[in-house]
């Protein structure tokens, strides 16, 4: 496993606007040895088997620089970008509503609702109990939205920031 270490300047709290903490001493972000497929990206929910932890490494001036991607020495291992991310536009609706249901409030609210679809049970316009949870899910899901915006933008500027290559 490898571990990334963010610049100082980075840490929580020190940046306007960043609130994001990965830890309590420093951020640390875990990277990926191997690369998910999207089949694994759209079923998040399966794991993943471990493969073996050995690998090659070529460094990279060794290879010239047109080499393409897929004939790169490298290339099928992860680049070192940072992921903090928890939906994509295809797994953002079911993970959210996934994520939603889990709490209690939002199963109740359910329940009351599909009970107004018995017609012995009938309280109140069907459409009427909709409402609130509607309401609740639509607001949380706008608010997972824009806090994965902010992840998205803040793996942005840590993935493009400069950073300091030591010889030994």
């Amino acid at each position: 496993m490898f571990f990334y270490v963010s610049p100082s300047g980075h840490a929580a709290g020190t940046m306007p606007g960043h609130s994001r903490q990965a830890s309590r001493s420093e951020s640390i972000y875990t990277i990926r040895q191997h690369k998910r497929t999207l089949k694994q990206k759209i079923m998040f929910w399966k794991k993943v088997p471990e493969e073996s932890r050995t690998r090659v490494v070529v460094a990279n001036h060794v290879v010239p620089p047109h080499v393409s991607r897929a004939q790169h020495p490298n290339g099928s291992y992860p680049d070192n970008r940072i992921c903090t991310t928890k939906y994509t536009i295809l797994s953002f609706l079911p993970k959210n509503l996934f994520e939603q249901f889990h709490r209690f409030a939002n199963l109740y609210f359910l329940f009351i609702v599909l009970l107004n679809f018995v017609p012995a049970v009938n309280a109140f316009g069907k459409e009427v109990a909709m409402l609130p949870l509607i309401f609740v899910l639509g607001i949380t899901a706008i608010k997972d939205a824009f806090e994965d915006r902010r992840r998205w933008h803040s793996d942005n500027r840590v993935n493009n920031a400069t950073c300091r290559v030591y010889n030994r």
